[in-house]
């Protein structure tokens, strides 16, 4: 005897870009390029059967670069089995799980790795193998998360721009646990609505997913990636085009393993928001951003971003062509160092998209770790053609 349940539905949309950086000055070494370019192919596919309660998605992309090497070529962003039953969810594959309400820096979102050669500021993130039960309720959404094996974080190779002065040493990275890439991280997380107000409270437990980097004897930089406790706070209040954020983290490592002289911190972002809608009398929105950003641990952060107040404004059209546009700048409060950066999107037809993006640097101090990005303004451009099949 057996069941056969009818797929109700089923889409599979194929994609191959490629996208170049230009950058503006040589690098600190002469063996960095002045260009950089990489080529992709991605695939993304739902199917639905059981009435709707049973479905699969993916969402894979492979990527050739043209100087870095330090990551796989293949990527499941998203490749799972999702089960609804009433007010509950099971999912069960690689996942891409965001928290937090600030625009630039996100302190409490650890669940996925960052890919730091597709974004050198971290925003880019790689699927996370796990399994994942929700709650749906009246009060808000109720998260378990078994973590079922750990990524480690993607770095520029040697020869790649918009890396660290010194090579990173990827192929020998320490752990602090025994089961190393095997070992099962927890989480938990609960995200309420009350009227105006947005909360969340999460907890994880398990590898920080920002490495500790130790100098070796050959004069390389080894990740090391030890265990940490973490308690998150999200609070978002809504007050008419008006948007009151804050998110926090609390991390606590073990002093015996950590290398950092500070091992209990808070690591905190907020800020306000506001849109104007209507621009021109038209569908066309305006949002600026205000933020501030604080890492307690101060000139032992392990983030570039540590004493920074973030500037910003996104142009959305809302129009048939996706027209989105952003500039934004971030300043350190004790060094005066800036990063500019801005994207901008586009759909051109029906099956193409252009977007562009880049970053300027300027003032920074060698008391910073972004410093290394000294010589790395750059110009960006990523062209995509999207079939179905």
């Amino acid at each position: 005897m057996f069941v056969c349940w009818n797929v109700s539905s089923e889409k599979l949309d194929v994609s191959v870009g490629w996208e170049q950086r230009a950058f503006f000055e040589n690098g600190v070494s002469d063996e960095q390029e002045t260009e950089s370019y990489s080529f992709q192919v991605g695939g993304k596919y739902f199917t639905e059967w059981d009435n709707g309660k049973q479905h699969l998605v993916m969402d894979v992309l492979y990527r050739k670069d043209s100087s870095s090497n330090n990551r796989e070529p293949f990527e499941p962003r998203d490749l799972y089995w999702g089960y609804i039953y009433n007010s509950w969810e099971f999912y069960a594959g690689f996942r891409k799980v965001f928290w937090g309400v600030t625009e630039f820096s996100h302190p409490v979102d650890i669940i996925n790795q960052s890919d730091l050669v597709d974004d050198p500021f971290g925003n880019e993130k790689l699927g996370q193998p796990m399994i994942n039960l929700t709650k749906v309720n009246d009060w808000g959404i109720f998260d378990l998360f078994l973590l079922t094996g750990f990524r480690e974080r993607t770095f520029p190779g040697h020869k790649a721009r918009l890396r660290a002065e010194l090579d990173i040493n990827t192929l020998n990275a320490v752990y602090q646990h025994a089961d190393k890439k095997s070992k099962l991280d927890f989480a938990v997380r609960s995200h309420h609505t009350l009227g105006n107000v947005d909360l969340g409270l999460s907890y994880f437990n398990g590898t920080e997913r920002t490495p500790e980097l130790v100098l070796n004897s050959n004069n390389q930089l080894v990740p090391y990636y030890g265990q940490i406790q973490q308690i998150g706070l999200e609070y978002q209040w809504h007050i008419d085009s008006w948007i009151v954020k804050w998110e926090g983290a609390y991390r606590q490592k073990d002093s015996h393993f950590s290398t950092s002289p500070k091992t209990s911190f808070l690591v905190y972002s907020g800020g306000l928001e506001y849109t104007y809608y209507g621009v021109f009398e038209s569908n066309a929105n305006l949002t600026f951003f205000l933020e501030y950003m604080k890492d307690t641990r101060n000139k032992f952060s392990d983030t570039p971003f540590e004493n920074d107040i973030f500037t910003g404004v996104q142009f959305s059209a809302n129009d048939e062509q996706d027209l989105v546009l952003f500039l934004g700048m971030t300043q350190d409060v004790h060094y005066g160092s800036r990063a500019w950066t801005f994207n901008g999107s586009r759909r051109l037809g029906d099956n193409f998209k252009l977007s562009l993006n880049g970053a300027i640097f300027e003032n920074l101090s060698s008391e910073e770790l972004l410093y290394s990005f000294r010589n790395e303004s750059y110009v960006g451009m990523k062209f995509i053609y999207f079939f179905g099949i």
